[in-house]
């Protein structure tokens, strides 16, 4: 999965922005597999350590009781409080379930390659979820996260190949390993990715 499946909703609402950073970021990884794919050594896909273990806790615990509380917070949602908004539980609860697993697939991915998989199955999660009473308000924020997160994709994508590049290896480890000045960028680019994600200041206007 790329960011290919991110340009239609840029063409649907005239945000060339959108479009440009899905497109920029998809082309870059196909030709990062064109280019680079068949060269790329056997690599660890999935590391397990306790730190990982107990995230994947922390993720399974917290999730879990997300996932809880919401059943009661969208029955009344839906049936007391916006009875006029369509009523889409289900597609809730499996874009809340497949954010799930794709959270536990970032924890446990060493393969920057599929970690990157997972970061956009979040990414498009988010997107529909942000947008689910498809009110004007939520397709405005919607979209704005959306432009935020294919931001911080885009670097993630830059990462990889700068990584590859200059090191040799799309394996997280072998990045944590390395001296300092080698993955100095790699680091900073995945840096800001992850603040894009979490919606850290200033990238937290669609959270208002």
């Amino acid at each position: 999965m790329s960011a290919w499946p991110f340009i239609l909703p840029g063409l649907l609402s005239r945000r060339p922005l959108i479009v440009a950073l899905a497109v920029a970021q998809a082309g870059l990884m196909v030709w990062f597999e064109w280019a680079y794919g068949p060269h790329l050594p056997p690599a660890q896909n999935l590391f397990v350590d306790k730190f990982s273990v107990i995230m994947a806790l922390i993720n399974g615990v917290v999730g879990g009781g997300i996932c809880l509380y919401a059943l009661g917070y969208m029955r009344r949602y839906h049936e007391v409080a916006h009875p006029e908004v369509a009523d889409r539980r289900p597609l809730f609860f499996s874009l809340l379930f497949v954010f799930m697993g794709a959270m536990f697939g970032i924890i446990f991915a060493n393969n920057l390659v599929w970690l990157f998989l997972f970061w956009e199955v979040t990414t498009l999660c988010s997107f529909l979820l942000i947008g689910y009473t498809q009110t004007d308000e939520a397709r405005r924020n919607a979209l704005r996260a959306l432009t935020m997160n294919l931001a911080g994709g885009l670097a993630f994508a830059v990462a990889i190949v700068w990584l590859w590049r200059t090191a040799g290896t799309i394996e997280l480890q072998v990045l944590l390993a390395s001296k300092p000045g080698l993955v100095l960028v790699p680091a900073a680019l995945l840096c800001f990715a992850g603040i894009t994600k979490s919606a850290q200041l200033p990238f937290s206007s669609w959270l208002l």
